[in-house]
């Protein structure tokens, strides 16, 4: 087959762009089925169930106080009583009973205000849990975003790429004699189509060619297509 100098180097960046083009299709399709959107959405349901649980407990601890502070002052509506009833009484024995009830009220209502300032505490703690969680949150919402863009504009990117190759791809087919297209399309499925001859070693396998294998190579006439014994790749020879 025919096959001049100049048609081959145009065969050999055919091969580039093809090439070219193959890689950014397979990283486009990679980016499409990226695991970074999918992490991204895994944290941030993992913070948000943390969140929920988080605002649970802080409503669980605030019910709690509020039950406190009614009990707390069920105590001391009893204790105002008894001080009133006390204040009323002359008999030593139900002044003496009062007393003692009046002391266990004061305990049991010191022993309520305890708890509670332990559950204010347990809730400030659990408050700021809460506000971390919620900061954590709106992190990973902005992350997931971000995520998103970023794989969006690096598709449009290839996209425009792949649009400027096989724009490219189709020009220089046109340059070309059709059954020099025919014969590198085959080729180029199984592997490089198109090696440069430099030496004996053929850039499309990167095999050094022996000399007998030059030898046939120098006797197809310079305008003749010769192949890589080897890979079986079109020559371009300097």
């Amino acid at each position: 087959m025919k096959a001049s100098v100049e048609e081959l180097e145009t065969l050999l960046e055919l091969q580039t762009k093809v090439f070219a083009q193959r890689s950014v299709v397979l990283k486009a399709k990679e980016l499409s089925s990226s695991p970074a959107i999918e992490e991204a959405r895994a944290q941030l349901a993992e913070i948000t169930g943390s969140l929920s649980a988080q605002r649970s407990r802080v409503e669980d601890v605030e019910r709690d106080i509020k039950r406190l502070e009614s009990d707390v002052e069920l105590v001391e509506k009893r204790l105002q009583k008894d001080l009133e009833r006390m204040n009323q009484s002359s008999n030593p024995k139900d002044i003496a009973g009062i007393e003692h009830e009046i002391a266990s009220l004061n305990n049991r209502k010191s022993n309520l205000e305890d708890t509670e300032l332990e559950l204010m505490e347990q809730r400030d703690v659990a408050i700021a849990e809460l506000d971390s969680l919620q900061e954590q949150r709106k992190s990973a919402e902005d992350a997931l975003e971000n995520t998103k863009s970023n794989i969006t504009a690096e598709l449009e990117g290839l996209r425009a790429e792949n649009t400027a190759l096989v724009a490219s791809i189709e020009d220089l087919r046109a340059k070309l004699p059709s059954e020099l297209v025919e014969l590198f399309d085959k080729k180029i499925q199984r592997g490089a189509a198109v090696g440069r001859l430099t030496g004996s070693s053929c850039s499309a396998c990167n095999m050094n060619l022996n000399s007998t294998a030059m030898a046939e190579i120098s006797r197809v006439p310079a305008d003749e297509l010769a192949t890589c014994s080897e890979c079986s790749a079109m020559l371009v020879r300097a």
